[in-house]
């Protein structure tokens, strides 16, 4: 089971943060891969095995990389992730998360349908290209491909001792 939803909040940071817009954040992000997760165990249990696989953010590791609700919201998956390898390691299911830096996917555009007005009204300019560049040694955008081709390996049998792993993929951001 891939959990890869997920909406964003415009890097609202402390005083653009309604607990609207935080608890609507952390309901989708964080409390909606809990219930992916619960319900998938639910149905590989009793001997069968299985793969939980979530979608995290390097938001978590990295505070001005995005908004101060979405920052939290995949910070939590990553002690949930933990503890739910803890959980479910006896019953043959492994648990990782992938955290992807910069990737090209609608997040932004489509956030915006699902938050609406809980949106502060100012936003944080978006990041030149080429200061993007000097961020990611890689020197690009990833692709979803990439995340992707992640998730299939951790899906395999090949990853079957690989569990409460937070796998990130991020052209080198973080290793700055």
């Amino acid at each position: 089971m891939v959990s890869a939803a997920g909406v964003y909040d415009a890097y609202a940071g402390i005083d653009d943060t309604s607990p609207e817009l935080w608890q609507r954040i952390l309901s989708v992000n964080l409390t909606g891969a809990f219930n992916a997760c619960r319900a998938a165990v639910r149905h590989m249990d009793g001997g069968r095995g299985g793969r939980l696989i979530t979608i995290g953010s390097i938001g978590a590791a990295r505070g001005a990389a995005d908004g101060l609700a979405y920052c939290a919201s995949k910070a939590g998956l990553e002690g949930m992730n933990r503890r739910l390898a803890c959980d479910v390691a006896d019953r043959g299911i492994t648990a990782n998360l992938i955290c992807p830096g910069a990737i090209v996917t609608p997040i932004r555009e489509t956030s915006k349908q699902h938050v609406g007005h809980l949106h502060p009204a100012e936003q944080r300019k978006r990041i030149p290209p080429e200061v993007m560049d000097w961020i990611i040694p890689a020197g690009r955008f990833g692709q979803p491909e990439e995340i992707a081709a992640t998730a299939v390996f951790l899906a395999s049998d090949g990853a079957s001792y690989i569990t409460g792993q937070s796998i990130t993929i991020d052209g080198g951001w973080t290793a700055q």
